[in-house]
């Protein structure tokens, strides 16, 4: 049982370090996440914490080798790499964040913590309105006729909204408490 299990282990890795870590085309020097088991001598645990409130689109360790993460969710998410020093590097929070740490051992990173915005939108137009923000964070929604209520990442945003009957475009700034009504021309 013990061999089936470290097998399994092994697929895993093996699975999760291919979906995450294709490097963007052009960077010869960047490495991908070995597929071997994380037993092997010299990888370490890396658990990190996404607490911003939006998912990370590119979360990039760079050191002696480069490692890039695409769309880390939040909450905790698992790595196994190499020890070593890194740069840490990813987008929160409208802004670029860098990090240098060493790694001899495993390890927790933990985010910094966006401030986030509860808004309502009244879609009043009769039929699913879809909404596109771009800001300190990006969101696409298709909200039905009536209330929602959503948790995003405060701050200024550009947004498109159409369905049937309207059609706007324009900026919006979005804090705590803001309600948002859409209504057909």
């Amino acid at each position: 049982m013990p061999k089936i299990r470290a097998i399994l282990m092994c697929l895993v890795v093996a699975l999760v370090t291919f979906a995450f870590t294709m490097p963007p085309a052009g960077l010869e020097n960047a490495a991908s996440i070995t597929t071997q088991s994380p037993a092997v001598a010299g990888l370490v645990k890396l658990t990190f914490v996404n607490k911003t409130g939006a998912t990370i689109p590119v979360l990039a360790l760079k050191g002696a080798k480069t490692y890039y993460f695409y769309n880390v969710p939040t909450g905790q998410n698992t790595f196994y790499v190499p020890k070593g020093k890194y740069l840490v590097h990813y987008m929160a929070c409208g802004r670029d964040r860098l990090k240098y740490f060493t790694i001899t051992s495993d390890v927790k990173f933990i985010t910094v913590a966006c401030p986030t915005a509860k808004i309502t939108i009244l879609n009043k137009t009769g039929s699913t309105l879809f909404l596109y923000l771009s800001g300190p964070a990006s969101y696409t929604l298709a909200l039905l006729p009536g209330r929602t209520k959503i948790t995003i990442l405060r701050g200024t945003y550009t947004y498109t909204g159409f369905n049937s009957c309207v059609y706007a475009s324009g900026t919006q700034k979005l804090k705590g408490g803001t309600a948002w009504i859409w209504r057909c021309d």
